[in-house]
């Protein structure tokens, strides 16, 4: 990460957040130029549809325990996906919060707005920073996702 004191004629600099298509080790040399960001869109939605099931498997056994149907299931981890990122970010064990702020270039509070659900949909690049954090304390993780994206976009599944 680069650091936080990049100052240039009074404002800060912050680095851009890194693209999605980085973030799974795909390269973009085979798209033009006008085409990467709706490959990045596309990968995007992919790499959320793979987390969700990844948090889905994760909670399977307690959502048993609640009897919901598949529709609230979906409901509720989509109301706490981010969340979940920032908890499995956490049980790593590398960052705390003030850790995840800083890598995000993100105040604290903005952070725990979002473990407390006070933010479930904070802004995109704050997302994509959250999710380039999260691959590099879960690089295993990350690997078998990549996979069933590309494996989801060669079937057609997006």
């Amino acid at each position: 990460m680069e650091a936080c004191s990049l100052i240039q004629g009074g404002h800060l600099l912050v680095p851009a957040a890194r693209p999605i298509h980085h973030l799974l080790g795909i390269h973009a040399a085979g798209f033009h130029r006008y085409e990467i960001p709706f490959a990045e869109a596309i990968l995007l939605k992919q790499l959320c549809k793979e987390l969700h099931a990844f948090f889905w498997n994760k909670h399977l056994a307690w959502f048993k325990t609640i009897k919901l149907t598949l529709k609230e299931e979906d409901m509720l981890l989509d109301a706490y996906f981010l969340r979940s990122i920032l908890e499995d970010t956490l049980a790593a064990g590398t960052y705390d919060l003030e850790g995840i702020a800083r890598y995000t270039y993100h105040d604290s509070e903005i952070i725990e707005d979002i473990l407390l659900q006070r933010n479930p949909r904070p802004s995109i690049i704050l997302l994509q920073r959250i999710l380039d954090l999260h691959q590099s304390v879960r690089p295993e993780l990350y690997i078998e996702l990549r996979k069933k994206v590309l494996a989801a976009l060669q079937d057609g599944k997006t």
